[in-house]
C-alpha cells in the first residue's frame, strides 16, 4: 500500500442508525399486525359460531323435549280414544241386546195377556216353539217351548212332553229325541233346553208330543227355523 494513499474519515451518525432500527421495528410490528389481524377475525367468527351452535343445541334440546312430551300426550289420547271406542261398542252391544230382550218381553206380555184375558183359545195347546243359536257353542241350538190352556181347572194337568228332531242324514230319515219334560200345567208352562246338532245331519222339523196317562193327547210339528233376532 502506498504511503501516500488517502483515507476518508466519515463522521459518526447515531440518528441514522436509530431511524433504521425504528424502521425495522415498525416493519416487524406491521408484519405481525397484518399476520394477526385475519387470525383474530377468524377467532371472533369462530367464537360467534360456537355461541350460535350452543344456542341451536339448546333450542334443539328444547324441541326434542317438547316433541317427546307431545308424543306422550298423543299416545295417551290414543289410548283414551281406544278405551272410549271399546266402551261405546260394548254399550252398543248391550243396547242391542236390551232392545231384543224388550221385544221378546213385549211379545210374552201380549201372549200372557191373551191367556189371562181369555182372548185366546181355552183348549190345551202346544202354543209355540222358538229356536235360537247358542251363544256359547256353535253346534248347539237353544229351544223354548210354550204349552197353554185357559180353562178353569181345580188341579194342574199332568203328563209328559217329548221333543223329537227330524233330520236327513245321507239321504235317510233320522229321528232323535232331544228333550223330555214333565207337564204340570194350569195356564202356561214353558220348557227350555238345548239341541246338539249332529255332523252330516240336516234338520227339517221338530215334533212335539204331549201324553197324558201314557196316551197321546196332542202332537204338533214345527219347521226348523232359527230365530234371527238372537
Amino acid at each position: 500500500m502506498s504511503p501516500f494513499a488517502k483515507h476518508v474519515i466519515h463522521q459518526h451518525q447515531p440518528l441514522r442508525w436509530a431511524m433504521i432500527i425504528i424502521g425495522i421495528v415498525l416493519l416487524t410490528a406491521i408484519s405481525i399486525w397484518l399476520y394477526l389481524k385475519p387470525t383474530t377475525h377468524l377467532r371472533i367468527q369462530f367464537r360467534t359460531l360456537q355461541q350460535h351452535s350452543q344456542q341451536l343445541e339448546t333450542v334443539n334440546q328444547q324441541l326434542t323435549e317438547q316433541n317427546l312430551e307431545l308424543a306422550q300426550k298423543f299416545e295417551s289420547q290414543q289410548q283414551i280414544m281406544a278405551i272410549q271406542q271399546a266402551r261405546d261398542e260394548q254399550l252398543q252391544n248391550q243396547l242391542s241386546k236390551l232392545q231384543t230382550e224388550v221385544v221378546h218381553l213385549n211379545k210374552e206380555l201380549m201372549f200372557y195377556q191373551n191367556i189371562t184375558q181369555g182372548s185366546s183359545s181355552s183348549k190345551l195347546q202346544i202354543r209355540e216353539l222358538d229356536l235360537r243359536a247358542s251363544d256359547s257353542q256353535s253346534d248347539m241350538v237353544d229351544y223354548r217351548l210354550v204349552i197353554t190352556q185357559s180353562k178353569k181347572i181345580s188341579k194342574p194337568l199332568t203328563g209328559a212332553v217329548t221333543i223329537t228332531l227330524n233330520s236327513q242324514n245321507n239321504g235317510e230319515n233320522e229321528q232323535l229325541i232331544v228333550g223330555e219334560h214333565q207337564l204340570n200345567l194350569r195356564h202356561v208352562q214353558v220348557f227350555e233346553g238345548q239341541i246338539q246338532l249332529v255332523s252330516n245331519s240336516v234338520p227339517e222339523n221338530i215334533s212335539v208330543t204331549l201324553k197324558q196317562a201314557k196316551k197321546k193327547k196332542l202332537s204338533r210339528s214345527f219347521d226348523w227355523q232359527i230365530d234371527s233376532n238372537n
